[in-house]
């Protein structure tokens, strides 16, 4: 009877830890889930655009990994994105939220003689804010094909806009980045 008694014991056991297993398994799906549902919103929506002949657009960018002839140039017309800055908790977010709509891999604002006003997070921000600037202001030619520098004003100041990206930035885009970022000084500085 001793022994009976061992294994019911064992038994009973084993069935509390894979209760407890369960348990945790449970709560773990519902916290990923909970998680999953707060991050979805965040990420980026992929853009489409309209395939038209080249004469019927200004701004245009070509259909990576297709030949182009002069007649029949088929190209695709992207609109600009448009950064929703409600979204953004705080400034520096803000930025990181046009980074994504406009995939750039970075984003500095700096004044004109090179102070950093924001940044998306790049580690080289500061050191980017006080040589583009200048380079800028000298109207120096830029050795890093990457980056791409625009002009804006702020409440009477001139400040530079460097953006990063691996492939220049759509000239007609230029504008409408300009806009996002002065969308967000306003709302957070």
């Amino acid at each position: 009877m001793g022994s009976v008694s061992i294994e019911v014991f064992l038994l009973l056991v084993i069935l509390v830890l894979l209760s407890v297993i369960l348990f945790v398994l449970l709560l773990t799906a519902l916290y990923v889930t909970r998680l999953y549902r707060r991050l979805k919103p965040l990420s980026p929506q992929p853009r489409t655009g309209a395939v038209e002949q080249k004469e019927n657009s200004s701004a245009v960018a070509a259909v990576p990994g297709k030949s182009v002839s002069s007649e029949t140039a088929q190209v695709e017309t992207l609109p600009p994105p448009s950064v929703e800055m409600g979204k953004a908790r705080d400034l520096e977010s803000g930025m990181e939220l046009i980074c994504s709509e406009y995939g750039l891999d970075s984003l500095t604002i700096a004044t004109w003689d090179g102070l950093l006003v924001a940044s998306s997070g790049s580690p080289s921000r500061m050191e980017d804010a006080a040589l583009f600037s200048r380079i800028y202001r000298i109207k120096g030619e830029i050795e890093d094909k990457s980056v791409q520098l625009f002009e804006l004003e702020y409440k009477g100041s001139r400040l530079i806009g460097i953006a990063r990206r691996k492939e220049p930035l759509v000239e007609a885009w230029t504008a409408s980045l300009r806009h996002d970022v002065t969308t967000l000084l306003r709302a957070w500085i």
